[in-house]
């Protein structure tokens, strides 16, 4: 979504028609199926439909925020506005999560070092004491 998003606005902000914008952001994503679905995105603008009731029927591909910015900026004509505030929402959201990830895995990861370090200390150990027992009998 914030790639999405910001190369949109940035084709909108640069003058570029919305159909034509579509094509060109489509080609940019490396997913097939955001990248097909924005291509026939990019054919109903051209048959003069409207963005976001298009968008709106693949509600797993754009959430209804998503859509529901895209239609309050059509209908405003601050499309550009919107889809640069859509960027930076996904953007701060994908560092919370990130952030959030990072505490879960945190601790996990402290406990995984542990039995490491435990393991090959008691691999090391051990041996050396069952040599120093056989030594002293």
């Amino acid at each position: 979504m914030v790639n999405f998003s910001r190369i949109f606005s940035l084709l909108l902000k640069s003058g570029v028609k919305i159909a034509e914008a579509l094509t060109i952001t489509g080609k940019t994503s490396d997913n097939l199926v955001y990248r097909r679905f924005i291509e026939e995105a990019s054919q109903e603008i051209g048959r003069g439909g409207a963005l976001a009731p298009f968008l709106d029927r693949q509600p797993k591909l754009f959430p209804p925020f998503v859509t529901g910015m895209i239609q309050i900026g059509e209908a405003t004509g601050n499309l550009n506005d919107n889809l640069i505030y859509v960027s930076e929402y996904y953007e701060e959201e994908v560092g919370y999560r990130l952030d959030a990830l990072t505490t879960i895995i945190e601790p996990v990861m402290l406990l995984f070092m542990g039995l490491m370090v435990g393991f090959v200390a008691i691999s090391i150990i051990t041996p050396i004491y069952s040599i120093s027992a056989n030594i002293s009998q």
